[in-house]
């Protein structure tokens, strides 16, 4: 008896298999999105407002694209990137249109509420395929905090980051930060 158990406790798991190993595709990218934005109005000479709303009170300034801080604005985008390969069969997709709006919408929504990038929603124009808006959701918990975060992108409309803190203990935070393009 004992000699049974012992060959079964030794025998080697089967390895787990990628069922993606051979997908050569990937999710939306983000940065490679970023990329192409950066490199396709980098220089433009633009004012931007700046609006920036801590729990309530709001204030708001001008910004010139040069001076901004955009490695700043580019990490909260960047941080929801879901490309890697590693990601595959972790979201539904879906794709629709959206009549009222004359988009096409791609739809990516987190399968497991672990996942930091919850839903991922890029809204194309239907006749041209060119992004009209990039809309992100996230959240993170942990036994501190429970942090919620929505981006939205419109391409030299408008640029916000919205986030909410809600600690163990203390009190809710909500921060705003919104760019509008002139």
């Amino acid at each position: 008896m004992i000699l049974i158990v012992a060959l079964c406790a030794c025998k080697k798991k089967a390895p787990e298999v990628d069922p993606y190993a051979n997908v050569k595709g990937t999710y939306f990218s983000i940065m490679q999105f970023t990329q192409d934005q950066w490199d396709t109005y980098a220089g433009m000479p633009y004012t931007l407002t700046k609006i920036v709303t801590i729990d309530g009170k709001t204030d708001s300034n001008f910004a010139h694209v040069d001076t901004m801080n955009w490695g700043t604005i580019f990490k909260y985008f960047f941080e929801t990137d879901i490309s890697a390969h590693k990601y595959l069969g972790h979201y539904d997709y879906t794709d629709y249109d959206d009549d009222d709006l004359d988009a096409h919408n791609y739809l990516y929504t987190a399968r497991d509420r672990d996942l930091f990038t919850r839903k991922l929603l890029i809204g194309t124009d239907k006749y041209t395929s060119r992004i009209k808006f990039i809309y992100i959701e996230t959240a993170k918990s942990s036994m501190w905090n429970d942090e919620t975060q929505k981006l939205y992108y419109a391409p030299l409309k408008s640029l916000q980051i919205q986030q909410l803190r809600k600690p163990f203990i203390g009190a809710t935070k909500e921060t705003k930060i919104e760019y509008r393009f002139p």
